[in-house]
């Protein structure tokens, strides 16, 4: 009784995240129609802005970048490049991820990341809200290019580096940008598909429990059935 309810509970959660997920993508996909907004007054709510599109006016600070670290690209391990860039109607600092680049031959070596494009830029992209809040950061590169390495993509663990507040979300970069990288950049990480199936999983476990109590039961009583006709 103890597994059936456990197995029947994991079930039932499973399609709770089934509706969720849902229901998130359908947003998403619903703000993705819309045109790219200014990010002044754009709230910080992660629900809200999830996948929002949003165009920004300024130029990158090309002299930082941050490399968000374990990400993995067509089987090649490397990063995902972010760099801040000053909104000028705003004034914010966003972190912006252009997109995948390849590791170096050792983790001492910089990656080869293509430049920038030099100037004035509109950098379009949506709105990407990580879940991950903690994380470490090394420096693997000095002077004027210096490059971070980070294990969490939230632009609060490295504002402290900048004078004014960064944009509390990823602006991830439009692959048809000048300055797009490669990047494979899913919806989510586990589609509602994925847990229907988990969702039957814990529903054909809780059968199977069902039917070994039953089988067990139906022994027993038979076992005892021909014990008392024996005794007779």
């Amino acid at each position: 009784m103890v597994f059936l309810a456990v197995f029947l509970h994991l079930g039932f959660w499973q399609l709770e995240r089934a509706r969720e997920k849902v229901e998130i993508l359908a947003a998403q996909e619903e703000r993705a129609k819309g045109p790219g907004q200014a990010l002044v007054g754009i709230s910080s709510d992660p629900h809200a802005v999830a996948g929002l599109p949003v165009e920004l006016n300024g130029r990158y600070f090309s002299d930082q970048v941050f490399l968000l670290d374990n990400r993995v690209l067509d089987g090649q391990v490397g990063f995902e490049v972010l760099v801040p860039f000053k909104d000028e109607a705003s004034g914010r600092i966003a972190l912006i991820n252009r997109g995948f680049v390849a590791m170096g031959r050792t983790r001492n070596d910089l990656p080869d990341i293509p430049a920038l494009v030099p100037g004035h830029h509109q950098a379009r992209g949506t709105v990407y809200v990580s879940g991950e809040k903690s994380g470490t950061s090394e420096m693997i590169a000095e002077g004027p290019a210096g490059t971070t390495i980070v294990q969490v993509g939230d632009p609060q663990l490295i504002a402290d580096q900048f004078d004014s507040r960064l944009y509390e979300h990823l602006i991830r970069l439009k692959v048809d940008d000048v300055n797009a990288l490669p990047r494979h950049w899913p919806a989510t990480v586990m589609m509602p598909a994925t847990h229907w199936g988990y969702a039957i999983q814990w529903f054909l476990m809780a059968l199977a429990v069902t039917v070994a109590w039953g089988i067990f039961t139906f022994h027993r009583s038979h076992r005892q059935e021909e014990e008392d006709n024996f005794d007779e």
